[in-house]
């Protein structure tokens, strides 16, 4: 028998058929990608992958589509929400998020450090990577931090004296909740904020970005350190408006 061909009528249909069936998907896929997003505001593109079932090639597409429609904002490795204000992210979920970019902003952060300096050492991955140059470049110092990683990684010279703030230890941050003794003053407190836009640092927390500027109100300078992720975004809670800020393009001054 040949080959019967398939009216135009049908082979339309059918097409278009396939055509509503993959976008449906499409727009399922990508709903479940902003409520991964709201749930956790940073996701890894093999995250994504794994939670989703699908290729690396249609998540990119679809990170694509939604940051043009302003629904997130790609970043290196991943995605940040844009939709409502920023949440605090589970530490571990964090630390391998732009990795490169918070490396090259520790790197410059350490060659503000001058040996024997005071240092207030804020939590926060970002910071946990400058305190890792600190010990590579072997510099005297003093440092406060309630930041426990950082307490791990400087514990280890006999160059720097380390005080901690104790009190409570915050698992999923990875520091602990405690003020600045009152008679400790800074050379330089490295911010880590929540948030950063036109200059103003933001936190998530009203309590911790008190106790943020207290940090400011005990030293002579603030340098804040701005990853990617936190670059153009708004938390609920004013921090400070830093002098020097740091982000992985350079170092700027007002």
């Amino acid at each position: 028998m040949g080959h019967i061909p398939v009216p135009p009528f049908f082979r339309s249909a059918f097409l278009y058929t396939c055509f509503m069936n993959t976008d449906k998907k499409a727009r399922q896929r990508q709903a479940a990608i902003r409520d991964l997003l709201q749930k956790q505001e940073v996701v890894t593109i093999r995250e994504f992958c794994e939670t989703l079932h699908a290729s690396v090639a249609t998540i990119r597409k679809d990170l694509t589509l939604l940051e043009e429609r302003g629904c997130l904002r790609r970043v290196r490795g991943g995605a940040v929400s844009t939709e409502g204000t920023p949440r605090n992210t589970v530490y571990v979920s964090r630390l391998h998020l732009n990795e490169q970019e918070k490396t090259q902003i520790a790197d410059q952060a350490v060659r503000l450090i001058q040996p024997h300096m005071k240092l207030i050492l804020d939590a926060g991955t970002t910071c946990a990577r400058l305190a890792q140059r600190i010990l590579e470049e072997e510099i005297p110092c003093t440092v406060w931090t309630p930041n426990l990683t950082a307490i791990q990684i400087l514990s280890r010279s006999p160059k720097i004296t380390l005080m901690s703030a104790g009190g409570i230890l915050d698992r999923d941050h990875n520091r602990f909740q405690g003020p600045v003794p009152g008679e400790f003053y800074a050379d330089l407190y490295f911010l880590s904020p929540d948030g950063f836009c036109c200059g103003q640092a933001t936190g998530t927390d009203q309590e911790e970005s008190l106790r943020k500027r207290s940090f400011a109100s005990q030293s002579d300078k603030v340098i804040c350190l701005v990853e990617p992720s936190k670059e153009g975004r708004v938390a609920p809670f004013e921090i400070f408006c830093p002098a020097v800020t740091i982000t992985e393009k350079g170092i700027s001054s007002k």
